[in-house]
């Protein structure tokens, strides 16, 4: 009973994405240059400009592809190495209980046995002090019937 419990409290937690990655739309590691590209764009001749343009824009995309794909990526492990987290933390906990309970119940009939040794033992000594009485008093009788039968 227990384990299936562990196992539907894990399931239930699983994979919480604690943090989302966030999107960029726009590449402003190219401050300074994009100005001076521009610059340099408006004394080209127009289809030379296009080309330039285009060619920029395709670098500024790929940037923000290869930068969002990173963000997410890194998110995504954060995550991932969240959830492990504090999937262990939790396994380790339940684990500590269950350790807790099954010590708990091997330890209770041994301190019931513990505690009733020290009863059985003064029974059984009782007992046998008893015992020893009875035999003494068996064998008087015994000789005593042995000694009046001769006379």
């Amino acid at each position: 009973m227990f384990a299936g419990h562990a196992q539907a409290s894990l399931a239930a937690n699983a994979m919480k994405h604690s943090c989302e990655p966030y999107w960029v739309t726009q590449d402003w590691t190219r401050g300074v240059t994009a100005g001076a590209e521009k610059a340099l764009d408006r004394l080209l001749p127009e289809r030379f400009r296009r080309r330039r343009t285009r060619e920029r824009m395709e670098r500024g995309i790929d940037a923000i592809v290869v930068r969002n794909a990173k963000n997410l990526r890194w998110s995504m492990l954060r995550g991932i190495d969240t959830t492990f987290q504090h999937a262990t933390t939790e396994f380790e906990a339940r684990l500590d209980e269950a350790i807790a309970a099954t010590e708990g119940a091997v330890q209770a009939p041994l301190d019931h046995r513990m505690r009733h040794a020290a009863t059985v033992e003064s029974e059984i000594a009782r007992l046998g002090r008893r015992c020893d009485l009875v035999t003494a008093a068996q064998e008087r009788l015994t000789h005593e019937t042995q000694r009046l039968s001769w006379s």
